[in-house]
């Protein structure tokens, strides 16, 4: 088994695309409107909200590109969903990413497998140059394609506690956002780079900021918090340190966790088997062939 991964070191991979930067002691609001500011500022470019991330920043963003596979993956995965009072649900899944030969748009689908009743349904996003990820739902239990939008993108995917804008996040699919470098940490004796987020008004997010603990080593984010309002953060997503494992100088992990504090429930993703720049078509990620059984 070749165990390589893209999506499973993705957890920080957002942070990879140019976007406005908040000042360690700015204001999120006075920081995206001050972004491109100077002579040398596009027009454009500033109104899309993408500008030149500052040296503190790309210091980060360098070492998470530098631990990505260059073109395509494919995942098996296992999902283990747990309720407040202990209760679970297992639900197993493929999950294709693929930078199409068209124009390098990275796309993201996953097709369960398990159980019976959403064998067969997919989920699909695709990442933008402006604005947030365009996502598409298919389900068996109605067997037409719907497209994910606004708020809704908060809901829950197929039961676990990802949002649809959760697993996006995860598979390092670009989301406009302004970010500033916080102190540095230590996590589990992991020093790590600390970056935080701010959605852009146009991004759709359910989140007001997302803070990401980047490992200095092995360039893998070790925790994503994920806060709607005020200091605590309504989702946690952690890495296992001991599932962190180097193949061929990539690391990458094995399990990962995501609790939802607020509704006291968490899931469970084992990475089982990962195939890395495998051989995909691009028409496997068309939204037209989404509610087709592979």
């Amino acid at each position: 088994m070749n165990r390589q991964s893209l999506p499973s070191l993705c957890l920080g991979i957002l942070l990879l695309a140019p976007t406005p930067l908040l000042s360690a002691d700015a204001k999120p609001d006075t920081a995206a409107t001050n972004a491109g500011a100077g002579p040398d500022a596009n027009p454009v470019a500033a109104a899309l909200g993408i500008v030149r991330d500052p040296p503190d920043v790309v210091e980060v963003t360098d070492c998470i590109k530098s631990n990505v596979p260059e073109q395509s993956s494919v995942q098996l995965v296992e999902f283990t969903s747990y309720d407040r009072i202990g209760g679970d649900r297992v639900s197993r899944a493929k999950i294709f990413a693929k930078k199409l030969e068209m124009n390098a748009e990275l796309r993201v689908l996953m097709r369960f497998t398990r159980p019976l009743e959403i064998r067969g349904s997919a989920f699909l996003a695709i990442e933008m140059d402006a604005g947030s990820p365009d996502m598409f739902l298919y389900t068996t239990a109605i067997r037409k394609v719907k497209r994910v939008t606004g708020q809704s993108g908060g809901a829950s995917l197929f039961g676990t506690d990802f949002s649809y804008e959760d697993f996006a996040q995860w598979q390092g699919l670009n989301q406009p956002s302004a970010k500033r470098r916080l102190p540095d940490e230590t996590i589990a004796e992991h020093e790590v780079y600390v970056i935080e987020s701010v959605p852009a008004p146009n991004a759709d997010s359910s989140y007001e900021r997302v803070v990401s603990f980047i490992d200095k080593q092995t360039c893998v984010a070790l925790k994503t918090e994920s806060f709607e309002k005020g200091d605590t953060p309504r989702k946690v997503l952690t890495v296992e340190p001991e599932s962190l494992i180097e193949e061929g100088g990539i690391w990458f992990a094995t399990e990962v966790l995501m609790r939802d504090l607020r509704d006291e429930t968490r899931t469970v993703v084992l990475v089982e088997d990962v195939e890395v720049d495998r051989a995909i078509k691009d028409r496997e990620f068309f939204v037209s062939e989404l509610g087709k059984r592979r």
